[in-house]
């Protein structure tokens, strides 16, 4: 009695664990990129994906001056570890899009 429970017990909660199997058809979803004025500002908004959003939620750079972003991306950079060009290339992207 006790082995037919466990193995019904094991049976359950086998099949709950499963994956469902779902049948949906999968479509692609276009994402208009944004109309960036030249290719280091797209290069920056690639490095700012790739070094900034993986540590932090990124914020809006519209909430920051010129003056302001110029004293945080240095720092940030520090953090970060990344070379000069690339701290240049995303404080470029980020005064771009803060205007």
């Amino acid at each position: 009695m006790f082995r037919n429970n466990l193995i019904l017990v094991f049976i359950i909660f086998s099949a709950s664990c499963s994956p469902k199997l779902i049948k949906e058809e999968l479509t692609e979803v276009a994402v208009p990129l944004p109309n960036f004025p030249n290719d280091r500002i797209a290069q920056g908004s690639d490095l700012h994906t790739n070094h900034c959003i993986r540590c932090h939620v990124a914020k809006d750079p519209k909430k920051y001056t010129q003056e302001e972003l110029k004293e945080i991306v240095p720092r940030m950079a520090v953090k970060a570890k990344i070379d000069a060009e690339t701290e240049s290339k995303i404080l470029e992207y980020l005064i771009w899009r803060s205007e």
